[in-house]
């Protein structure tokens, strides 16, 4: 499911490039593939004026961009980038950060278009940064509209979202690796309360192992602090999940301080079980998420629980 605008970059440079010394060419690096899907938010989409008249609202979209963070040469996609994503890349220093910024970048660029129904000269839907460093999309002719980024890379494999939507309908996005360090690193900032959840029946964990369902109740927190536009600057018992539960091959999660958001989670399961992610979107109550449906997101069923 690749979605790559046409007339969106230049003709990237095909087959070997040559580099100095006698018989030797290295590959051009490949540009991301990127995929959109619409979210199902069940929420009412009011018609916006323009100078053509009515127009439908925005449509709630999710770009995903998976790259390789060893080879994706973040050069190929300067040319698509605005003024202030331009300034902030010149600020970056080492290539994989630059790299992670970039593909995210060019993932809003494509949600853009495909929310709008229509082409966007890709360097005029820039981002910027709020005063809490949270992105701020700007399009010309489509004020209202906001961004929500993520992005998570190990080894040869890397993952970028970006999920644009009206500002009408406050959302964020979180993406987890599923590894170690990211579990250890979750499980010491649970709350005991969220650890109760994390450690009991395993029919709230679904499909998930208690590691797996930490980062659940962790990027959910993420997501939601995004959603209110402050990111992780609030203590994080501000952020706590009160409940999780398993509902259609996801998490259903909710907060003790913010009732009047939900979180929704699914599995983008790696090969044979390595390189898991765990993607969360934190959306209002009331309007209910019933999946996120990326490509490549599964579909799982909850595991029976094991006597003891």
């Amino acid at each position: 499911m690749t979605d790559i605008p046409t007339g969106v970059l230049p003709a990237p440079p095909t087959g070997l490039s040559p580099v100095r010394g006698p018989g030797r060419a290295r590959p051009v690096p490949a540009l991301p593939d990127v995929a959109t899907v619409v979210l199902p938010l069940r929420q009412a989409s009011p018609a916006r004026a323009g100078a053509d008249g009515q127009r439908p609202a925005p449509a709630c979209v999710v770009a995903r961009a998976d790259y390789d963070p060893r080879g994706t040469d973040h050069t190929l996609l300067r040319s698509v980038l605005g003024p202030c994503e331009l300034r902030r890349l010149d600020q970056l220093t080492g290539d994989r950060r630059r790299q992670e910024f970039t593909v995210a970048r060019y993932a809003a660029k494509v949600a853009t278009r495909t929310a709008l129904g229509r082409h966007v000269p890709p360097e005029s839907v820039d981002t910027g940064g709020g005063v809490f460093h949270q992105p701020l999309l700007s399009v010309p002719g489509e004020p209202g509209l906001e961004v929500s980024l993520t992005h998570t890379g190990r080894d040869a494999t890397g993952t970028a979202l970006a999920l644009v939507h009206s500002g009408a309908c406050p959302l964020g996005i979180d993406l987890e690796w599923v590894a170690p360090d990211t579990v250890a690193a979750a499980l010491g900032a649970l709350t005991g309360a969220e650890r109760a959840l994390v450690d009991g029946p395993a029919a709230a964990r679904g499909a998930g192992t208690p590691e797996r369902l930490a980062l659940v109740l962790w990027s959910a927190r993420e997501a939601l602090s995004k959603a209110l536009r402050i990111g992780l600057t609030v203590p994080f018992d501000v952020l706590r999940v009160s409940d999780v539960t398993w509902r259609d091959g996801g998490w259903l999660v909710e907060f003790g301080c913010f009732p009047h958001f939900r979180a929704r989670a699914e599995l983008l399961p790696g090969d044979a079980g390595v390189h898991d992610r765990v993607v969360v979107v934190a959306h209002p109550a009331p309007a209910p998420l019933p999946a996120i449906g990326l490509p490549g997101s599964a579909r799982v069923e909850p595991r029976p629980e094991v006597p003891r």
